[in-house]
């Protein structure tokens, strides 16, 4: 190639360079030059993508874009300012609609989308009672490794509970409560081949092991004796916790030999060695407590909030955040870094930072919450309304920060229960008398609130697959699965 020819491509490359990057600068930043109007409007737009392929954009009735068979995103731009009706849809699946503002210079991400089906497909795990009963479902408690699943039913008084394993086609085993007792609560031990369950006799209690094998081992109840050890010798009778003023039992994590038992009469928490039937007090003047594997957090009955090794050798004072105590106890929960959040006997929220030792009061009447999976943020129920709390700056669109309080669903209707769904936590399935619901945990113009079943249901996560969750309707226990 000649001298001369390389310098004639060389300037039309440049020139070419030279006027088209002003016109790429522009239209990256949502300018666009109007010929006509001999201006630059300021556009915006939005991106989204979801679990599906091949789906349809559409704004204002008119489809914009298709993604391919691969395609799971699409990016819509060059819109003017002011609100759209942006659809996304697929056949087969409902369509995902949300009105939103378009903004200069702005593309607005909606990068969770979930299209659900249409047509809801659930596996049957098992069928417990049989057909035609009023059975009503109770607690549904899968164990910590999934191999086993608690179902709890209950008709005409009568408590039966199911041990079911998901993975089998193994008949659930079957254990009916006598007449007069009713299941209260249970938790599953580490290995997840045991629950410790406590149960009412009325107005009494009585706390059990229910073993896989369909075992039913009494620990205590309310005619139990325990003894105290003294710290000296030269008492002059012996002590006892009697089993009657006992109102919260937990087995140990790491030792399921030992239980922390909580006596109202003393207000003192006593750690108990079953293999020896002595009981040792550990803590002293206390409102509420809970165990968790490392570390024992209580609130004592002055309002101090607490920490205490599993021995209760070494305890750690934090912060007195004016909690609401009456005889409702407080409810401590923990995320997986260890933060700690609690609920005063009148449904105030108060959240504990270990690592700063501060505390933050957050407003009232909030009758549950729930730690997404991710850490970032908790779900809660408060009357009604199911919403979500940040606990960290999100550092994806909308850029929420710290303890942000967002409403997502006002049901109208008390919630039952909740879970967090998929790897990402950017959903959330409830329950409600009328049925089981899926909803976004964006609510940015709005929630997408989908009904996955209509009827009376309890639900659980699967604790092996984020994108899976059992229910039951307290005839057959189901599963369903949204990849």
């Amino acid at each position: 190639m000649q001298r001369y020819t390389r310098r004639i491509l060389f300037y039309s490359f440049a020139t070419i360079f030279i006027i088209a990057t002003p016109v790429v600068v522009l239209y990256s930043t949502g300018l666009v030059l109007d010929f006509q109007a001999r201006r630059l409007n300021k556009t915006g737009g939005f991106f989204v993508k979801t679990n599906e392929t091949g789906i349809r954009v559409s704004v204002n009735g008119v489809q914009k874009t298709e993604t391919s068979f691969f395609g799971r995103g699409a990016l819509v731009n060059n819109l003017d300012p002011g609100t759209v009706a942006v659809e996304v849809a697929k056949d087969g699946f409902a369509t995902w609609k949300k009105s939103l503002e378009v903004k200069e210079q702005v593309i607005q991400e909606f990068s969770s989308i979930l299209l659900i089906p249409q047509k809801i497909e659930f596996t049957t795990i098992a069928t417990t009672t049989r057909q035609g009963s009023l059975a009503a479902p109770k607690a549904l408690l899968p164990s910590p490794n999934g191999n086993i699943l608690l179902d709890v039913t209950k008709e005409k008084g009568l408590t039966q509970l199911w041990l079911i394993a998901p993975a089998s086609a193994a008949r659930p085993l079957n254990i009916a409560l006598p007449a007069g007792q009713e299941f209260a609560s249970a938790e599953w031990n580490s290995a997840g081949d045991a629950l410790f369950m406590e149960i009412l006799l009325g107005k009494n209690k009585q706390w059990s092991i229910l073993h896989s094998d369909g075992r039913n081992e009494v620990v205590i109840n309310y005619k139990s004796r325990l003894p105290i050890e003294e710290a000296t010798s030269t008492a002059s009778q012996p002590k006892f916790i009697d089993g009657a003023s006992i109102t919260q039992i937990s087995q140990a994590a790491g030792n399921e030999d030992f239980f922390y038992i909580f006596d109202r009469t003393d207000k003192n928490v006593y750690r108990w060695q079953q293999s020896k039937n002595s009981a040792a007090k550990i803590l002293s003047d206390i409102h509420s407590f809970r165990t968790f594997n490392d570390k024992i957090v209580f609130v004592t009955s002055s309002g101090f909030i607490g920490l205490a090794d599993l021995t209760g050798e070494k305890i750690e004072m934090l912060n007195r955040p004016e909690l609401f105590l009456n005889d409702t106890p407080c409810r401590i929960f923990q995320d997986e870094n260890g933060e700690i959040a609690i609920i005063d006997s009148a449904g105030g929220l108060y959240f504990e930072n270990l690592d700063t030792r501060s505390s933050r009061v957050l407003e009232g009447n909030f009758t549950n919450i729930l730690f997404a999976p991710d850490d970032d943020k908790l779900g809660f129920l408060q009357g009604d309304a199911l919403g979500l709390i940040l606990v960290k700056d999100e550092k994806r669109q909308p850029f929420g920060k710290t303890f942000e309080n967002r409403r997502l669903i006002d049901a109208g209707t008390p919630i039952h229960n909740f879970i967090w769904f998929n790897k990402k936590s950017t959903h959330l399935i409830l329950t409600t008398k009328s049925g089981v619901f899926i909803t976004e945990a964006d609510v940015r113009f709005g929630s997408n609130t989908i009904t996955l079943a209509t009827g009376q249901y309890l639900i659980a996560a699967n604790p092996n697959n984020p994108n899976s969750f059992y229910l039951s309707n307290g005839l057959t226990v189901q599963s369903f699965t949204l990849e």
